[in-house]
């Protein structure tokens, strides 16, 4: 069992100089920017290499690039500007109107399934931590199949996209007269209602249209 959790779901004691998480196994990989070699796991080295996972988290981070919140993306999947707290998290997409607001987006292929929850809570903890005034946002996009009362959804990918730039758009004109009070919400595009990933740190909402 412990040979199986180590090679199929790549849980281990070696840490990814990306994403911080513990894997059992690290790749070699030069940094594009700094030309340091990295040992990364095999989902960043499928990002950095532009793998096929990656297809759908380039398009997303297009769309918004190209729609009216592109000026304010401030970072693509690159480690959080502040990095006060040292950490080597790398959120795939930030959008920043303000340091007072701070809106995540991140691509859960898949729903980010097999993962383990208590990391990915202490990921986001640790990312919004960088921004201890602002009123942070993380949107879970997951744009495969997911299932509502059992049944399974294919909601395309389009209609996603354009749903996650309304939300965005929402996040925003929501929040501005509350900007002074600092907070950390979880919003779930696209997720099975069953799941297992959903916080238990944070306040959440579950959204499929």
């Amino acid at each position: 069992m412990k040979q199986h959790i180590s090679n199929v779901h790549d849980v281990g004691d070696k840490t990814c100089d990306y994403c911080a998480k513990n894997v059992f196994k690290l790749n070699n990989w030069e940094d594009i920017q700094t030309k340091e070699n990295k040992k990364i796991c095999r989902v960043c080295y499928n990002k950095a290499s532009g793998g096929r996972n990656s297809r759908v988290e380039h398009d997303m981070a297009k769309f918004l690039m190209k729609g009216k919140f592109g000026p304010f993306i401030s970072s693509l999947d690159k480690i959080v500007p502040h990095a006060t707290c040292g950490s080597k998290y790398r959120p795939d997409v930030l959008i920043a109107s303000s340091d007072k607001l701070c809106i995540f987006v991140e691509c859960d292929e898949k729903q980010h399934s097999g993962y383990d929850k208590k990391c990915e809570d202490s990921r986001m903890s640790v990312i919004s931590s960088e921004f201890p005034a602002a009123r942070n946002f993380f949107i879970r996009w997951n744009p495969d199949n997911y299932r509502i009362e059992n049944k399974c959804q294919r909601t395309p990918i389009k209609k996603r996209l354009e749903n996650l730039e309304n939300l965005i758009e929402k996040i925003i004109s929501e929040n501005q007269e509350k900007i002074d009070n600092p907070c950390m919400e979880v919003y779930y595009m696209y997720y099975s209602d069953d799941s297992d990933m959903f916080t238990e740190n944070f306040n959440f909402e579950i959204l499929d249209n």
